[in-house]
């Protein structure tokens, strides 16, 4: 009698256990399934594509929280800017490479990092009436302010010799609006990356 009531209850237990794999089965067959190398369901990327065009008007700082924060960052130069918290386009004015840049934009793309190239920010962006004038500029940097060679040759970063190579050279190389970068720094490294071995002497390194 014992045996039968221990052998009827391994069957029972067998017939439950069976019962509970085969619905734990049928519940995975059925979640949505992850997107490969996303870990994102089927159901959570169909709900945050959302299309998005980029307009004159667009409040940039729901996506650009970095950059239109740095207003308010006394580290970075934006903060002397402070007409650009109120309108980007004060300085970012072209219309046709903005909206080029956010043809693909949707809201799956949260607090993007704004990326602009030194060469698509010209200096005529900066040097403009009521803004910045070159000779002005060339004037106020003090000596304090050059940059230096291993030579001990000092230029004015506002006044270099005239040539290709320097008339190239735009504002956005040196100076970093929205990081805490500093100008000089950076100055000397727009230098090196021509004058690598860290003379400015014209004709020391290449031969006419």
């Amino acid at each position: 009698m014992t045996r039968k009531c221990c052998q009827g209850q391994r069957v029972t237990k067998g017939i439950v256990l069976f019962a509970t794999l085969v619905a734990a089965l049928l519940v995975a067959g059925c979640a949505p399934k992850a997107n490969e190398g996303t870990g994102e369901t089927e159901d959570q990327e169909d709900a945050i594509t959302v299309a998005f065009t980029w307009s004159e008007t667009s409040d940039c700082g729901i996506c650009h929280g970095v950059e239109t924060g740095s207003f308010e960052d006394s580290s970075c130069l934006a903060s002397l800017h402070a007409f650009g918290a109120e309108n980007c386009m004060c300085c970012h004015e072209d219309a046709g490479s903005l909206k080029s840049a956010h043809a693909d934009v949707d809201a799956s793309d949260t607090n993007p990092k704004a990326s602009v190239n030194a060469a698509d920010f010209p200096s005529a962006t900066c040097l403009v009436e009521g803004c910045h004038v070159q000779a002005d500029l060339a004037s106020l940097v003090g000596e304090q302010s050059f940059i230096r060679d291993s030579q001990g040759t000092a230029v004015n970063p506002h006044d270099l010799p005239a040539g290709e190579s320097h008339n190239a050279i735009t504002c956005a190389e040196c100076h970093t609006v929205h990081e805490a970068k500093g100008a000089q720094d950076e100055a000397r490294k727009t230098c090196l990356s021509c004058h690598h071995q860290d003379v400015f002497e014209c004709g020391t390194c290449h031969a006419e």
